[in-house]
This record gives structure tokens, C-alpha cells and sequence, in this order.
């Protein structure tokens, strides 16, 4: 059975940060789809596949999502065809619980949350280019919305230095099955 190794963490902790480097040394990443705006730097079909609302909810209706969710206005959310096709895959709390229901018996769930201090979470936000305001509400939300979720996660690692990080989750990965 296929193994898909699940990023879990607060807004600015690094999590696709870690995915592009597990990419670069041959881990397929899973680019979900969402509705939001292409943010500066970002490719299509890498980063996210950018759709529209209608086409999000058209999926969903379908039974084709695995795992969605909605945040800061937008729908993000994973096909069920490639949950079974990728390796790592970016993800909050609640798409979690959902793909954990969605898919069970079909692949091999790992999940990891990724963890860093809260001011570190700040000057990676800034550095991509969000506003103090988006900032701001991020960091209110993710308190709210990952209380807990460490408890969730078959493991959970500080994000202090980037190199050892990316080590321990292909440690993780060369330890696991199905890769």
C-alpha cells in the first residue's frame, strides 16, 4: 500500500519549505488545489493548482476530493487520485481528520507536525510578503486552529534549522514503507 507523509504546522513554520527540499532530492510533493490568488514566486501545477470556486465545489460534489478545507476565504484540497500518487503533501488540522477519513485502507497515513517559535513564524510571513495585518490574523487563527494537533501526528519535530529538519523526515521517510 502506497505511504503518503503528511506537513502539518502554523502558517510560516516551513512546511512547504521542507516539501521543496524533499522534492529536490526526489519526493514527489502533491500541489493541492485552491481558490486563492497565485502568491508572488509561485508556479502552477507546483506550489497549488489554481481553480476557480465553482470548479472546487464541482469536485467536491463529485466525490473526487480527499481532503479540503477553508481558510482566509479560500478552499484548499487533495484529490483522492493524487493522495495515492504523491509523497509529501502540505496539510492543516482539518484536512487531517478528513483525508484520514477519506482514505483509510487505501493509503499509508504519516503525519508530521512541524513546529517553530512564534517569532520565527513572523519573519517568514514578512519575508514572503504578507501584510502585518494577514500576519496578525494568521497567527490568531493558527492558535485556534492547531491546539492540539500535535497530538494528532505520528510525529512532531522543531523547524529551528531547516538542513536537520529536512534529515530527520527522510529519516522518517527511509524509515517508513511504500516510498
Amino acid at each position: 500500500m502506497h505511504t503518503i507523509y503528511l506537513l502539518i504546522g502554523k502558517s510560516g513554520c516551513g512546511k512547504s519549505t521542507i516539501a521543496d527540499k524533499l522534492s529536490k532530492i526526489g519526493y514527489s510533493q502533491l500541489p493541492s488545489f485552491t481558490t486563492r490568488p497565485m502568491r508572488n514566486g509561485e508556479v502552477e501545477g507546483k506550489d497549488h493548482t489554481f481553480i476557480s470556486n465553482e470548479l472546487f465545489h464541482q469536485m467536491y460534489s463529485n466525490n473526487q476530493i480527499a481532503a479540503s478545507t477553508y481558510f482566509n476565504s479560500n478552499y484548499y484540497g487533495a484529490s483522492k487520485r493524487d493522495v495515492l500518487n504523491y509523497d509529501i503533501y502540505v496539510i492543516d488540522k482539518a484536512g487531517l481528520i478528513e483525508l484520514k477519513k477519506t482514505m483509510e485502507g487505501r493509503v499509508n497515513i504519516v503525519s508530521i507536525y512541524i513546529e517553530a517559535p512564534t517569532l520565527q513564524l513572523i519573519k517568514r510571513m514578512r519575508k514572503r510578503g504578507d501584510t502585518w495585518l494577514k500576519i496578525t490574523s494568521r497567527i490568531i487563527n493558527d492558535f485556534k486552529m492547531f491546539k492540539g494537533t500535535e497530538k494528532l501526528c505520528g510525529y512532531c519535530l522543531p523547524n529551528n534549522y531547516l538542513v536537520d529538519t529536512v534529515r530527520k523526515i527522510e529519516s522518517i521517510i527511509q524509515a517508513g514503507e511504500g516510498v
